[in-house]
């Protein structure tokens, strides 16, 4: 399943790749609030709530004004990922401002890649405003770790591993050239996350 909608996200874009152009015409800021599942919340013992900040570009595959793929685009991004310690290690550490020895706490920290693509359609009667719907495909690399230590202990938390997403979404334009785009998540299997609900700010 997986590896099936990776293959869509990464050719079906470019399936007429010499009959159409690309073009890379959007980029920006990428926040999202994550709801981790109850099993991984107990098993990684971890908060129920992540953040997750990042940047994106999107591409635009077409030709003619009346082709289908003037509503089609694929995004390309990568978000740092945070997430609250319910059971938390402290180790020991040097260096710092004072260089000295002094003890520090772990964080649950990472980061998470993804691919995506998608129909957008304009809706009747709103000026410049969009709906649409995207199949994603993400990985996520995630860890309980003493931030910024290079020889500290690390837990790999496995449970929070690559997912398949949909992701309705609304876009909006609100300033001139900067445009808005409010979404939901919905993740499949197993990845350690249910739902999702975020904002992109495009310039």
């Amino acid at each position: 399943m997986n590896k099936l909608v990776l293959f869509i996200i990464i050719f079906l874009p470019f399936s007429k790749a010499i009959a159409y152009e690309i073009g890379f015409v959007d980029y920006g800021v990428n926040y999202q609030v994550l709801q981790v599942d109850d099993n991984t919340k107990d098993e990684m013992q971890v908060g129920s709530v992540a953040h997750a900040l990042g940047l994106y570009f999107t591409y635009t595959p077409y030709k003619y004004s009346r082709s289908i793929y003037k509503n089609w685009h694929s995004t390309l991004g990568a978000d740092l990922v945070y997430i609250s310690d319910e059971s938390p290690f402290s180790q020991s550490v040097t260096g710092g401002s004072g260089n000295g020895v002094s003890t520090k706490e772990s964080k649950v920290m990472g980061y998470s890649a993804y691919l995506e693509t998608g129909l957008s359609f304009y809706i009747k009667g709103l000026n410049s405003s969009k709906a649409g719907l995207i199949i994603g495909y993400k990985y996520n690399n995630i860890d309980r770790t003493i931030f910024k230590c290079s020889d500290c202990n690390k837990q790999d938390l496995h449970s929070f591993s690559h997912s398949v997403y949909l992701k309705p979404f609304f876009s909006f334009s609100f300033l001139h050239n900067i445009d808005g785009q409010l979404y939901l998540t919905h993740y499949f299997g197993n990845s350690g996350f249910k739902h999702g609900l975020g904002l992109q700010i495009t310039f």
